[in-house]
């Protein structure tokens, strides 16, 4: 989906990318102002009780991931000013069917919140801590972090077909 949103738009590769590297809300994205991206760091201002967090931005040598140049271009040679992605919640979701949908996902995989979901689930089957995955997250009790322990129907259908050779 990353792709077929850089191939399409800047704008939306970017919100999409920051959604999914820092498990944001669709919220927590709209909401995002050119101060919250300083020095390398990108301050998650969290909602629904969840805790605030600094996190540093990712330099890929992927230009896919590459977060930190994105940034120094969105917000340092375009001169953005206040809010980085001034559209509604509804208008991004909207984004995430087009793109899911083009990408050839699973429609019932395309929501805004996989993004959060799929970064939870990567670092969990990358050997991440939980209790770091919890402070990255923002989440103030562990039981909200353990949810992404539990298998997907997908992940247990894999681990079937792996199971019987196939």
């Amino acid at each position: 989906m990353l792709q077929v949103a850089k191939d399409h738009s800047a704008r939306d590769w970017a919100m999409i990318l920051v959604g999914y590297l820092h498990g944001l809300r669709v919220s927590e994205i709209t909401a995002l102002t050119d101060k919250d991206v300083q020095d390398g760091y990108i301050k998650v201002n969290r909602l629904k009780g969840s805790l605030s967090t600094v996190q540093k931005l990712v330099q890929s040598e992927d230009p896919l991931f590459n977060e930190y140049q994105m940034f120094t271009n969105l917000v340092h040679v375009q001169k953005m000013n206040g809010r980085l992605f001034p559209i509604t919640r509804q208008r991004f979701w909207k984004i995430i069917k087009m793109h899911g949908k083009k990408a050839g996902l699973p429609e019932h995989l395309v929501h805004p919140h996989i993004l959060k979901h799929s970064v939870a689930h990567n670092a969990l089957d990358s050997g991440m801590p939980i209790n770091e995955l919890q402070q990255y997250l923002g989440h103030k009790s562990l039981n909200s972090t353990a949810a992404y322990l539990r298998s997907s129907d997908q992940s247990a259908c894999n681990a079937f077909a792996k199971a019987m050779g196939a």
